[in-house]
């Protein structure tokens, strides 16, 4: 008698639920109990000057960013300085 093949299940990987936040007027995905830091780390905004970060209105100062968990249907708007004039 033939034994069926059965696939080989790796170890068990926790799935990734996502939560939907609006960035600078556009849905976007992020993995649930993601942080602003993780989110500008995403972007490839991490650690550049002259960033600014609102959630909901509210400007989160640079400080708290690794401390600041988005929730679902927050509203970031992220602002870059830029000189001229």
């Amino acid at each position: 008698m033939r034994q069926s093949a059965r696939p080989i299940i790796g170890p068990f990987v926790k799935p990734v639920i996502s939560v939907k936040i609006i960035l600078n007027s556009q849905a976007l995905d992020v993995a649930e109990g993601a942080v602003l830091a993780q989110l500008l780390n995403q972007l490839g905004l991490a650690g550049r000057p002259g960033m600014a970060v609102a959630v909901n209105d509210a400007v989160v100062p640079r400080a708290r960013w690794d401390q600041h968990a988005l929730l679902p249907g927050d509203a970031v708007l992220l602002i870059q300085a830029t000189q001229g004039g």
